[in-house]
């Protein structure tokens, strides 16, 4: 099951690998809300569920990053009170210095330092989901947010200049700078 919207591109790559494997799992997306007002977490809510019944079935949450915890452990309680034989997490990133809940990842790609990530499937205001890595947002990223919303509002631009990200409104530019992780 992904925890859609970051972790679409993580799943896809991990599902591919299962394959690869001789596995062959269902596919399953579900929409988890909880963000309050801007990035801190507040309630958390099913905007979009699952379409199958994981009734004394394994299920393996796929995110992209684990950071209060408050997302996944409500998707594993769910899944867990809808009578899943057990529940495994996958996660690319952990950012285990955010973590507000008792719980761990099963399986992780990378441990993550307290920075704001973007790409590989994570975005800020809607946007940065499409680069091909994983990078780091330096700077004010409130104001870099509310440009991006703003842009995308008025169908402008931006653009990815190796790393220099400029978006462009209408002779208001502003700068953030991603840089690649290692």
């Amino acid at each position: 099951v992904s925890v859609l919207k970051g972790s679409f591109v993580f799943a896809a790559d991990l599902i591919r690998a299962m394959h690869d494997a001789g596995l062959h799992p269902e596919v399953e997306f579900i929409t988890i809300s909880s963000y309050g007002s801007g990035t801190t977490s507040g309630e958390v809510k099913v905007l979009r569920d699952i379409d199958s019944h994981v009734e004394g079935r394994d299920v393996l949450l796929i995110d992209d990053i684990l950071e209060s915890g408050n997302t996944l452990k409500f998707t594993r309680d769910l899944m867990l009170g809808r009578g899943a034989k057990s529940v495994s997490i996958a996660v690319l990133l952990d950012k285990s210095v955010r973590r507000k809940t008792q719980i761990e990842a099963d399986f992780t790609g990378f441990e993550c330092p307290d920075y704001f990530v973007v790409g590989y499937g994570m975005d800020v205001g809607h946007a940065f989901r499409e680069l091909p890595y994983v990078g780091v947002v330096t700077g004010d990223t409130r104001r870099l947010g509310q440009a991006l919303a703003h842009v995308i509002a008025n169908g402008v631009s931006y653009t990815d200049e190796g790393g220099r990200v400029l978006v462009h409104a209408e002779g208001d530019a502003r700068e953030a700078r991603i840089s690649v992780s290692d």
